[in-house]
């Protein structure tokens, strides 16, 4: 499974997006069209996505992130989930398929990722367009659980 980075943003959210419950990963669906309760956001091409108020995945669900560089060199990170964590990322990836989901660090967007296919397994690979020094922050954070995305 392949998450396909189509943005990525350092983008501040309000107060009212910040996690509650202190997590530091939260993953929750977006879509192209305004639903209600969803908030809008834009990537740094301008796209508008509407995120959903719902945290599908967070922390609890996640078990490490790590960087790991393709065979080719691109920058990558691999998220392993738990038991309960891959169930629920297979049935969102089943259910939201050929759809961004939007992945925050710290209550800020850091990415929109488009689900190119459904979960099988335990881990996933985020990659596309992310620098290396991005890769790393961004597993160093998900693992760390306290890092700050500047």
């Amino acid at each position: 499974m392949v998450l396909i980075l189509i943005s990525l943003l350092l983008t501040p959210l309000s107060a009212a997006v910040a996690p509650p419950d202190g997590s530091t990963l939260q993953i929750r669906r977006a879509e192209y069209e305004m639903h209600p309760g969803h908030v809008a956001i834009k990537d740094h091409f301008g796209t508008t996505y509407f995120m959903s108020p719902k945290v599908e995945l967070s922390d609890a669900d996640v078990r490490s992130a790590e960087f790991l560089p393709a065979g080719d060199g691109r920058p990558r990170v691999k998220l392993l989930f738990t038991r309960q964590g891959a169930n629920k990322f297979g049935d969102l990836t089943r259910s939201h398929l050929k759809r961004p989901l939007v992945f925050l660090i710290q209550g800020k967007v850091v990415m929109v990722p488009l689900v190119n296919e459904v979960a099988a397994g335990d881990s996933t690979w985020i990659e596309g367009l992310i620098t290396e020094a991005e890769a790393k922050g961004l597993a160093t954070a998900i693992s760390s659980r306290k890092a700050t995305v500047r």
